[in-house]
C-alpha cells in the first residue's frame, strides 16, 4: 500500500465512530467530513521510510493536511510503531537498519580528525548513515 493509502485508512479508523454517530455509512471517506477545529489542528506523527526517522511535535504536519503533505512526501506514512519494528529486528542493539545492505545504520563511526590529530569517538562521531556527507565538509 502506498502512504498516502496508509494515510486515508488511518483517516477512516480514526473517524469511524463519529461518522457512525452521526448516521454516516462507510461510502463517505473521511476527506469529505469536516473536521472539528480542535481535531485539524493536532498534528500527526509520520514515519520517514528513507530516513528511517520519526517526524513528531510542531515538525509533523496538522491532521487536516495530512492528505496533502503525504502526497508531497511519498517517502512518508502515518506513523505506527516503525521504529520499535526496527529495533527488534535489529537485536539488542536496535536502530535504523539499510534495506539494501543490512547494515545498522544508526551507529556512530569512529574517525580520525587530521587538523586535530585526534580520534572522533562516541556521540562526537559522525552517524554510518551520514559520514559520507560529514566527511566531505
Amino acid at each position: 500500500t502506498t502512504s498516502l493509502e496508509q494515510g486515508q485508512r488511518h483517516l477512516r479508523q480514526a473517524f469511524a465512530p463519529a461518522m457512525e454517530v452521526a448516521g454516516l455509512g462507510p461510502e463517505l471517506v473521511p476527506e469529505e467530513v469536516m473536521l472539528a477545529p480542535e481535531e485539524g489542528a493536532r498534528h500527526v506523527t509520520i514515519w520517514n521510510r528513507t530516513e528511517g526517522r520519526k517526524i513528531a511535535g510542531n515538525a509533523a504536519p496538522l491532521r487536516r493536511n495530512l492528505e496533502r503533505y503525504l502526497s508531497k512526501h511519498p517517502d512518508c506514512e502515518v506513523y505506527s510503531g516503525q521504529d520499535k519494528l526496527l529495533s527488534s529486528a535489529a537485536g539488542e542493539g536496535g536502530g535504523y537498519i539499510c534495506p539494501v545492505t543490512g547494515e545498522r545504520m544508526n551507529e556512530h563511526v569512529p574517525i580520525w580528525h587530521k587538523l586535530e590529530r585526534r580520534k572522533v569517538t562516541g556521540n562526537a562521531a559522525p552517524l554510518k548513515k551520514n559520514y559520507v556527507a560529514y566527511l566531505a565538509k
